[in-house]
Parts: structure tokens; sequence; C-alpha cells
């Protein structure tokens, strides 16, 4: 694949992440600093966002230091971003003891539900979006990026072809 398209995609796959982790930051800000002010333990889906935000992070860290290769970063990237979509479709229709709620039960309500969700707050139907988005040009990278079938650890943001 041309290097060229190729750093295209990463830049592409980094503005998604990046607007992932800000919209996420958005959503939790309020919570982050009434926890600090108050001392009182964060709610658990609190806690799931703020690691979110830290996976992702993590996840641009070990590219651009070439940590692991890509194959099992955009391994881990795939997995990363089907957990957070379960997540929330799963904290938006499950109502279980400290985690999540529930509009009815049946089939009409979780997709009724899903929908209102993402439709009613921009900001949450723009985290979905681009997490499907960024899944899907994981899954992209995965096949056409020659060091992930050769389990290469070369980044092409700003690094030299070792392969050149």
């Amino acid at each position: 694949m041309d290097d060229d398209l190729l750093h295209g995609l990463h830049l592409l796959l980094l503005q998604l992440v990046a607007l992932d982790a800000v919209v996420h930051l958005d959503s939790i800000w309020r919570n982050l600093v009434a926890v600090g002010a108050s001392g009182e333990v964060p709610r658990l889906a609190t806690v799931l966002i703020a690691l979110s935000i830290c996976g992702i992070v993590a996840g641009v860290v070990a590219f651009r230091v070439d940590l692991v290769s890509r194959r099992t970063l955009y391994l881990l990237g795939i997995a990363f971003m089907l957990a957070q979509l379960l997540g929330w479709f799963l904290y938006h229709n499950v109502a279980a003891p400290g985690f999540g709620h529930s509009h009815g039960s049946g089939l009409l309500a979780v997709f009724d539900s899903t929908v209102e969700h993402l439709t009613q707050d921009p900001l949450e139907g723009i985290a979905k979006v681009t997490e499907t988005l960024a899944l899907l040009l994981l899954v992209v990278l995965l096949r056409v990026d020659p060091r992930a079938r050769s389990g290469g650890r070369s980044s092409t943001l700003g690094d030299a072809d070792p392969d050149a």
C-alpha cells in the first residue's frame, strides 16, 4: 500500500479517536469535578468512561512510540471500539443495580431506546458514529497495512520506513 495513503488513514484514525476522547471527557467532566469536590466514589459509568479516555490515549502513545506491533494494536483497537459500542448499548438498555437504565422490555423498547439516545443527545450520536467509523477503519488497516500482516512495529507518523 502507498505510504502516503497509509499515513492518511492513520491520521484519520487519530482524529476519530481524539474526537471520541473529547466527547467522552465532555460527558463526564462535571461528574469528575463533583467527585473531586465531594470526595465521593464516582459512579461506575463515570469510571468506565474515564478508563475509555485513558485507553484511547494509551493506544495512540503505544502506536507513536512503537510499543507493540501494528497487528496487535489494530486488534486491540477493534476490541476496544466493540467494547465501547456494546457497553453503551447495554448501559442504555439494561437496568442492573448501580448500572444503566431501561426504557422497557422487548425488542421494540430496545430499538426505541437506542434511537432516542442517538438522536436526543447529539454528542452521544457523534461518539457512536465516531466509534463505528474508527472500528471500520481499524478493520481496513488490519487488512491493508503490510506491517500488520508481517507483525511489524514501525510507525508511519513521521518515521522513516525501515524496509526502504
